[in-house]
């Protein structure tokens, strides 16, 4: 009988022993797991992210649906992105809507595709509507652009072109191809 209570002991002692040593040094399977660029490293859903410049003011806000990030290629997926710019002063510069984006972080730069709506400047009397189905935008910069068909509305006209350059944070707008244009004009 103490045999068999010995022999059970010992059994019971090496299972915890192994069952510890699973703790201590990880398997290469979940160590290799962390690095492949299919894992999903975290994921929100109905998210607001926001972003401050070194004086403290935000800068941008980031809304969604759903955002999965994949830490390996430090890029996240964001399934109806809505993108907020603001100003020093707090008011709110440009908006920008799709139905799905692309962002990689070490660049701070989204891609956006599919419905994509840029509003600038929302609150003024000189508001600007553009729309196409591609988007690149720089945060760092607040640079635009798309090789896509575009079309921008205002109060005053109504423009289309392939392709898009503009600062939103500047006077900036090059369209550099298949321009066409109507103005409307009051006599």
């Amino acid at each position: 009988m103490k045999k068999v209570f010995f022999v059970v002991l010992i059994l019971v002692a090496v299972l915890m022993l192994l069952d510890v040593r699973q703790y201590i040094a990880p398997s290469e399977t979940s160590a290799t797991n962390a690095n492949k660029p299919d894992v999903i490293d975290y994921y929100f859903n109905d998210f607001t992210l926001q972003s401050y410049n070194t004086a403290g003011q935000r800068s941008y806000e980031v809304t969604g649906q759903h955002l999965k990030h994949w830490q390996a290629q430090q890029t996240s997926s964001i399934i109806t992105p809505h993108l907020q710019s603001f100003t020093e002063q707090g008011q709110i510069e440009s908006v920008i809507q799709a139905q799905e984006a692309v962002l990689e972080h070490k660049l701070n730069q989204l891609t956006l595709k599919q419905a994509v709506n840029v509003q600038y400047a929302p609150q003024s009397s000189d508001a600007l509507t553009l729309m196409t189905e591609q988007l690149q935008a720089d945060l760092n910069n607040k640079l635009i652009t798309t090789t896509s068909h575009v079309m921008i509305r205002s109060t005053q006209a109504t423009i289309q072109s392939t392709g898009l350059e503009a600062k939103l944070n500047e006077a900036y707008l090059r369209l550099p191809a298949n321009v066409q244009s109507v103005y409307q004009t009051r006599f």
